[in-house]
């Protein structure tokens, strides 16, 4: 078993990630890859990989102007869950946010109560 990576979603993982998380949200895959790619070359989406396989998924926005960066969408795979997955990706998620919002950093994450246990 090959070990969890994070990293900025490249272009070609958008059309895989977009099935995943739309499948869990039940939204249309095309809408949910136009937005990945929007936020994929604004490096605003994250991706952890096992291999090649898509595991998990976090996106966020940057806000320049309330010096936050706003974590949005988390989503790590139900077999892939209570391994640290998605703690990994908020750790990423805070790390680039401290770089990019270094004197007045904010953090915002909310969750909703549909939200499935991790």
């Amino acid at each position: 078993m090959s070990k969890v990576k994070i990293s900025f979603m490249a272009k070609k993982d958008a059309k895989k990630a977009a099935e995943m998380y739309a499948r869990h949200k039940r939204l249309e895959p095309k809408k949910v890859e136009k937005y990945f790619m929007k936020h994929i070359r604004l490096k605003q989406v994250l991706v952890a990989k096992k291999g090649s396989e898509i595991v998990g998924i976090m996106t966020y926005v940057r806000r320049f102007t309330h010096s936050a960066n706003f974590g949005q969408g988390l989503l790590v795979r139900e077999e892939y869950r209570r391994k640290g997955i998605g703690k990994a990706l908020l750790l990423k998620f805070i790390s680039i946010s401290r770089k990019e919002q270094p004197k007045h950093q904010k953090l915002i994450l909310s969750s909703t109560s549909a939200d499935n246990k991790a």
